[in-house]
């Protein structure tokens, strides 16, 4: 007698097909999850590249701000330029001298002196007020150099650099 195996072997073949199915279903909802999370991954990570991109070109920008003020420093700050006392002969000497400045209406803005140096900033009325002012320097300091001269409203400005040394 013959026994027919063929109805069991059909239920394990539909069995397994069914739990291959579910495998490959499980499998393809993993790498779905998985494609989903990577992609969500990768954009934050743009969008943390591009922040830093942001805040790196606003540091490079305070950085060249930052290295143009030290340069605009470094070139009003003279690099081995000893100052030296001034004594108190040389203070007197410029205080009279700039009492006896020829100024009737015009002033004087600014005065800054060094051990070698002097400059003198100002307003002059008119032309002959700024000319008696450049004779009465021209009298007193070896060298005195106009560096600047404008008319304005109605006043002239002048700036005299002037080289402290023997009097003439």
């Amino acid at each position: 007698m013959s026994m027919n195996l063929l109805p069991w072997r059909i239920y394990q073949h539909q069995k397994r097909l069914r739990r291959l199915a579910f495998y490959i279903a499980l499998f393809i909802l993993l790498a779905i999850n998985l494609m989903l999370a990577f992609s969500h991954l990768i954009e934050q990570q743009k969008q943390n590249s591009q922040a830093q991109q942001k805040s790196f070109e606003q540091l490079n920008q305070q950085l060249h701000k930052t290295a143009t003020q030290i340069d605009l420093l470094r070139s009003t700050v003279k690099v081995g330029e000893v100052l030296q006392p001034l004594t108190n002969e040389q203070v007197q000497n410029s205080l009279q001298q700039l009492s006896e400045l020829p100024l009737q209406k015009g002033e004087l803005n600014r005065f800054k002196q060094d051990a070698h140096n002097l400059s003198l900033e100002g307003r002059a009325q008119d032309q002959t007020e700024f000319e008696s002012v450049h004779q009465f320097l021209n009298k007193y300091f070896p060298n005195v150099k106009l560096s600047q001269v404008q008319p304005e409203q109605h006043t002239l400005f002048f700036r005299f650099d002037m080289e402290q040394g023997e009097e003439k």
